[in-house]
């Protein structure tokens, strides 16, 4: 799963290094934000998922895409992702919310170049193996079957 976990920071260092406000999203799990900025654009929407989603893209709508940055430096442990099982429910779980704010900001996932950017990144950095490449672009295609399969359920069952 390291290599998996490899992957998800470069995709998050692609994402909040990018001039692209609409791939901009939020987790919660290890979100900052100073009290001004939520005072400003808080609160969260009530909603099953994606309120933080729908709260950083305000402020990035509102200040710029430097007003969220990735942070390196910043640990944070999350249970939420402990096998390729849990990771490919919750990449469906995002896919589905995906559909139901949407609307809302104009959000929309990354494309399948930032995502191939993303691995070529982790890999390089990672100096992994031909092999350890092969399995985790394996690992990202089921990954994005999943995504596909969240969407598709969310355009039938919109949540509100």
């Amino acid at each position: 799963m390291r290599m998996l976990t490899d992957y998800e920071e470069q995709k998050d260092r692609l994402i909040f290094t990018s001039s692209s406000p609409e791939v901009y999203y939020g987790f919660t799990g290890n979100l900052g934000a100073r009290r001004s900025t939520f005072d400003r654009y808080g609160p969260f929407v009530e909603r099953p998922r994606g309120a933080d989603v729908i709260f950083v893209r305000r402020v990035v709508d509102g200040e710029g895409c430097q007003a969220a940055a990735y942070c390196d430096d910043m640990c944070v442990e999350n249970g939420e992702m402990d096998g390729l099982l849990a990771y490919y429910q919750k990449v469906s779980t995002y896919g589905r919310s995906w559909q139901s704010y949407r609307h809302i900001n104009n959000a929309r996932p990354l494309r399948t170049s930032e995502r191939m950017a993303a691995f070529r990144n982790c890999v390089r950095e990672n100096h992994d193996s031909w092999y350890k490449g092969v399995v985790l672009l394996a690992i990202l295609v089921g990954g994005l079957l999943c995504w596909g399969y969240g969407s598709l359920m969310g355009r039938w069952r919109r949540p509100s």
